[in-house]
């Protein structure tokens, strides 16, 4: 086979680096207006309030390389993640739009917003961030069924998650 020339190498690197930031999208409006989880309009002079966050998926790769990459968008990510649980009662899962969707257990937000702060990110709302990581992993959230109490008494009891209560379905 043959082999790739530097060239390519340079332009593989670069789609790959512009395709990483495709994500997650900005919800500003004209005049910093944006739809907050609960339903109603808000208004912030940040740079942008993110959502469309796959955090499951982003957590381990994307976001360290947003911190290191693009410092501010990760702040505006942090503070959007506690914009949530300002606004919803809960750090989102896998927030879509102005909602919350249940679509994977764990707490990785919780993940994202402490790699930010160990790299020195820490432009948003640290203080809060803290109380909705805390919240997150000691209560059940209030938007979703799956919750953090129910999966901790199965990994207690059992030392797994059994696939038929996974979603407490």
């Amino acid at each position: 086979a043959a082999q790739p020339r530097h060239a390519d190498l340079r332009v593989q690197a670069a789609t790959a680096f512009y395709h990483q930031f495709t994500t997650p999208t900005n919800m500003l409006e004209t005049g910093g207006v944006y739809a907050g989880v609960d339903g109603t309009a808000h208004t912030t002079r940040r740079a942008a309030v993110y959502s469309d966050l796959s955090i499951w998926d982003v957590f381990r790769t994307a976001m360290p390389l947003m911190a290191l990459a693009a410092p501010r968008a990760a702040a505006d990510v942090a503070q959007s993640l506690v914009l949530m649980y300002e606004q919803g009662g809960a750090l989102p899962r896998w927030p879509q739009l102005n909602q919350y969707r249940c679509s994977m257990v764990g707490q990785h937000a919780n993940v994202i917003i402490a790699d930010f702060y160990l790299r020195n990110v820490t432009d948003f709302d640290v203080r809060t961030a803290v109380r909705a990581m805390l919240q997150a992993v000691l209560r059940d959230q209030p938007h979703c069924s799956r919750g953090s109490a129910a999966l901790a008494d199965w990994h207690g009891a059992l030392r797994y998650v059994p696939s038929d209560n996974a979603y407490g379905d």
